[in-house]
């Protein structure tokens, strides 16, 4: 199966013209050591893998390390994941994938669903206004579904953030959506506790809307953007950690924000990976998890909430064949 997203972001990269030469070259530097909180061992890791093997949603306990094998899987004819990019969770522990073969639906199993089982419900058809080809999905605190993506015509290619009432199923419509014209793709999605739409672009900013913006010609509240932010390798995905911080996982690494950044702001750590990032998220005692794809094949990686750095050693990484790895993209903590 492809990775529709790095493939875009190849693209979409070498069109705008982004520095290669370094993840985040006006970064903070390198001054604290790679600590970690105690882990909240009870918490659980999701990450979807749509390669050459089965579709599935794979879950691991966050303290696996090395080859390990999933607790669980959720995979079969009867789940519908077909090419899975994205996985996000409510705060019932309701899990979500975001399909894209050959246009966008969001799939939601229960919170102990495993196996070969059914989806609880179904997002999909005309009305929905969902994308042809996903790029993020995110679940807010109040349950909505929010899921960012692009649709190709013969003449032009529209972004669309697209949002949905909790539980939705079936062919709804979105209760608010923006779009965007002249080859701007949203490629990530995240919200935060005030309810602002943090929308990250191919074009190598984050640009930030109050709840309730809709349309193609609502301006921001504010951009975070420029040469000290790093995201000209491009938001490719990005979560809030316990701290308000703004995590972000770009084309070469990872930038962490404070809360409230704005304009060419700094990030307060930074870091390269030690490939292709392509997920982010984080658990409750702040520890950052990286979907990376490495010249030695596809990992999870896990860093401090302070890791910062050219390349600093991760915490562990989960990767191996046991692990059920192949083209992975998105990845959620409950």
């Amino acid at each position: 199966m492809r990775n529709a997203r790095l493939v875009l972001a190849v693209f979409a990269f070498a069109s705008c013209g982004g520095d290669r030469s370094g993840i985040l070259p006006n970064a903070v530097p390198s001054l604290t050591t790679h600590t970690s909180a105690p882990q909240h061992k009870s918490q659980v890791l999701f990450v979807v893998t749509q390669g050459s093997g089965p579709s599935a949603i794979l879950e691991f306990p966050v303290t696996a390390k090395g080859n390990a094998a999933p607790a669980l899987e959720i995979a079969g004819t009867k789940t519908q994941l077909d090419n899975p990019l994205r996985v996000a969770l409510d705060s019932n522990g309701t899990i979500y994938a975001g399909t894209d073969n050959p246009s966008a639906i969001v799939l939601a199993f229960s919170p102990a669903a495993h196996g070969n089982v059914k989806p609880i419900h179904v997002l999909t058809g005309s009305a929905t206004q969902l994308p042809e080809q996903l790029e993020g999905l995110y679940v807010d605190k109040k349950g909505a579904i929010w899921v960012s993506g692009w649709t190709r015509s013969s003449s032009a290619t529209t972004g669309t953030v697209t949002a949905y009432e909790a539980r939705a199923s079936g062919n709804v419509a979105p209760f608010e959506g923006l779009a965007f014209g002249g080859g701007t793709i949203p490629l990530s999605i995240a919200t935060d506790g005030a309810g602002k739409i943090f929308v990250g672009l191919n074009t190598g900013s984050i640009l930030v809307y109050a709840r309730g913006a809709s349309g193609t010609t609502t301006k921001p509240l504010y951009t975070i953007g420029g040469s000290n932010t790093g995201l000209s390798s491009m938001p490719l995905d990005m979560v809030f950690d316990g701290r308000g911080r703004l995590i972000v996982a770009t084309g070469r690494g990872v930038a962490a924000f404070a809360r409230g950044a704005k304009g060419n702001a700094r990030p307060v750590n930074a870091f390269a990976t030690n490939g292709t990032p392509g997920g982010v998220a984080v658990d409750d005692a702040g520890d950052i998890y990286v979907a990376d794809q490495t010249v030695s094949g596809w990992a999870i990686d896990v860093y401090a909430p302070n890791a910062r750095g050219g390349k600093p050693h991760p915490l562990r990484e989960i990767s191996g064949v046991k692990t059920g790895f192949d083209d992975i993209l998105g990845v959620a903590i409950r």
